[in-house]
């Protein structure tokens, strides 16, 4: 019996010791945070072949982390093909920064032997998984032809995705993408570029459209000046704006001229909202949606919408949460609101009605008192700052 009691206890003891020896998820863990202080140098002397062989290892053990930053080490120190190998083992695991870095290095074939058709399927499954670099990095081969057919449509297509999902420098390049094309618009050139500066832009397009010295005289700051002096009830000079966009053969002239001489010359906001002009449609479908043409509102607005034009979303989702227009559709709501949201320009009645659909677990949501009442607090609330700015930097002249 004894034997039997000494067997069981150092077996207990074995298994014990075994448990505390092999613990893949803490060595990994372990390993990790070792090459990191390589790396970096922070402890220790950087050696950045010690962090790729401890890198290495952790990967071995599953840290995709770790996978991911030896990759980069790789790519950084030009060891091309090193960096390859250890992005296509992220591929095969299903990792979307390894697909977009793959994707880059076969496209650009640095070192190693491009494979074009291949890029461009690593690249679009990094983008359909919403890493914006790689919708970014395929609007640029698309616009320049770069291991690709150039296709301006489809450089559109992938820039507007990067800047959706929040990218800096593409919400910019959108912005400024409006302003030439068959499809130009500076209703939505304004919205991005307001976006952009609101996410960090505010520097660069102080030094592009409001520095000392910076005179300015193109079509698109004279819109903004002309928005602008709507906002500070100076009708004399947006009406001027207006004119010289109209001149010019700018839609936005019609909309502008119409603000600003009182809405009263219906055949000014007609034309405009013929033309397509996003904020001509707005105001339209609203002045339709306070009548007895709601159905017709919601069917103006459509496009523009999808066209991810914030006031043409809210005004929506608006029609959809009250069922005016169309049946009521707190789902679909929900969706025009969110859009908004994630731009950062959802207008205070709008966020006080997402806010209900979280608040009450409407439209799908489950409900969540706290998220509420963040949108509320988060609500755009003044103009854009982009008007603000120029305006300053027009008295700063006088």
């Amino acid at each position: 019996m004894k034997y039997f009691k000494y067997i069981f206890v150092c077996v207990v003891a074995a298994m014990s010791l075994t448990a505390q020896a092999v613990n893949p998820v803490e060595e990994a863990d372990s390993l990790y945070a070792e090459a990191m202080s390589y790396k970096t140098g922070n402890g220790v002397e950087r050696d950045l072949d010690k962090a790729a062989d401890l890198f290495g290892r952790s990967a071995k053990l599953g840290h995709m982390a770790a996978l991911r930053e030896l990759g980069v080490l790789y790519l950084n120190t030009r060891q091309l093909m090193k960096a390859l190998e250890v992005f296509d083992e992220g591929v095969a695991k299903g990792d979307t920064l390894s697909y977009f870095y793959a994707g880059k290095l076969l496209m650009e074939g640095r070192d190693i032997v491009a494979d074009k058709q291949a890029a461009v399927g690593y690249l679009a499954k990094a983008d359909s998984l919403g890493f914006a670099p790689a919708s970014f990095y395929l609007s640029q081969c698309y616009a320049k032809g770069q291991g690709v057919k150039a296709d301006s449509v489809k450089s559109r297509l992938y820039l507007q995705r990067a800047a959706l999902e929040g990218m800096l420098v593409a919400q910019w390049e959108y912005a400024e993408a409006f302003l030439k094309g068959d499809d130009r618009s500076m209703a939505q050139a304004l919205q991005w570029m307001d976006v952009a500066v609101e996410n960090g832009s505010r520097n660069r397009f102080s030094r592009t459209y409001c520095s000392a010295g910076t005179d300015r005289n193109d079509d698109f700051y004279v819109y903004m000046l002309g928005k602008a002096a709507l906002v500070e009830g100076d009708s004399v000079k947006a009406l001027a704006c207006a004119d010289t966009l109209r001149a010019h053969g700018w839609t936005e002239g019609l909309t502008l001229r119409w603000l600003a001489a009182g809405e009263k010359d219906d055949k000014l906001l007609s034309e405009a909202v013929a033309a397509g002009e996003p904020e001509a449609v707005v105001l339209e479908a609203r002045r339709m949606a306070e009548g007895k043409n709601a159905k017709k509102a919601v069917k103006l607005l459509q496009p523009v919408a999808d066209a991810h034009y914030a006031p043409a979303l809210c005004l929506l989702g608006q029609l959809y949460y009250e069922g005016k227009g169309v049946k009521k559709n707190m789902a679909k709501a929900v969706e025009c609101f969110s859009k908004v949201e994630k731009l950062g320009l959802l207008d205070i009645e709008s966020a006080r009605m997402l806010a209900e659909c979280h608040r009450k677990g409407l439209g799908g949501l489950k409900a969540d008192p706290d998220r509420a009442l963040a949108i509320e607090n988060n609500a755009k609330r003044g103009g854009m700052q982009v008007l603000e700015m120029v305006s300053g930097a027009e008295k700063e002249k006088q």
